[in-house]
């Protein structure tokens, strides 16, 4: 089995009312690349969350702003033979009324998990926000820090 097309997204991520996909379909590798917000990981995490059978995943990923429909996806899976069968998320849950496909996502989380671990903020992380400076007004407050940081130094030397 394989997942061939998406048919709905509705209310999740960038995703907030995507219908009749129906001539978008996905082979057995799929490379999915856009630029930033268009819905690259939204995609994955739709796919994470039916091969996980993890609901929270895309319960977390409401489009913003949050609109009253449920969230909702709906997609055709293929065996090669017997034609299509629809797969539903609906309600908080997904519909099992076929076998599930064999596959990996490769998104953001994969890349967290087992790559590199920089996508999430850090002790690290935190240390250079606080050498983070916005604005020329910024930079001025900088130097006067930079050069009382000296003063002091030679003060403390003495």
């Amino acid at each position: 089995m394989q997942i061939k097309r998406i048919k709905q997204i509705k209310n999740i991520g960038t995703f907030s009312n995507f219908e009749n996909g129906a001539s978008i379909g996905f082979e057995k590798m799929t490379f999915i690349y856009g630029l930033n917000t268009c819905g690259k990981t939204t995609l994955s995490d739709i796919f994470d969350s039916y091969k996980t059978n993890d609901s929270s995943i895309i319960e977390k990923r409401k489009t913003i702003p949050e609109i009253t429909t449920e969230q909702r996806v709906s997609m055709t899976l293929s065996d090669g033979e017997n034609g299509e069968s629809d797969v539903v998320y609906s309600g908080g849950f997904w519909s099992q009324n076929c076998e599930k496909p064999e596959m990996d996502v490769f998104g953001t989380d994969f890349i967290h998990k087992n790559v590199f671990t920089g996508l999430t903020i850090e002790r690290q992380n935190k240390e250079n926000f606080t050498n983070f400076i916005l604005g020329n007004q910024g930079v001025q407050l900088a130097e006067k820090i930079k050069d009382k940081k000296k003063i002091l130094g030679k003060k403390k030397e003495n």
